[in-house]
């Protein structure tokens, strides 16, 4: 019984994860731009702009981490600067006061992680 109940387990954390990993990079994109705009609200061509951005962001980021050429290193050096890339992208498309708010959002989700670990 219990075997059964750790086999019952592993296969739905398997699945989860595989469901995850199988999303687009657009309907990534699409669902981090939705989550951006409830905390800041955004404005005019705003929404498309990063909607544009993080779609490059994730087809990018697939690329890299299904490159099994590249070394761990190298892999890990390319997903940062490419983080930082989307990074110092998003500051040019939000506004000085959206951006403290996502800031300030993404500061306390991330504390809230630390907390529940």
């Amino acid at each position: 019984m219990i075997t059964m109940f750790v086999y019952v387990a592993c296969f739905c954390v398997v699945a989860q994860a595989s469901s995850k990993t199988k999303e687009t990079p657009e309907a990534k994109a699409k669902a981090m731009v939705e989550k951006i705009n409830t905390v800041v609200t955004l404005k005019g061509e705003q929404f498309t702009k990063l909607n544009n951005l993080f779609t490059d962001y994730y087809k990018k980021k697939a690329a890299i981490e299904a490159d099994s050429s590249l070394k761990p290193k190298t892999k890990e050096a390319k997903l940062a600067a490419l983080k930082d890339s989307k990074n110092t992208a998003i500051k040019g498309v939000l506004t000085p006061d959206q951006l403290k708010k996502w800031k300030d959002y993404r500061k306390k989700e991330k504390d809230k992680k630390k907390k529940g670990k």
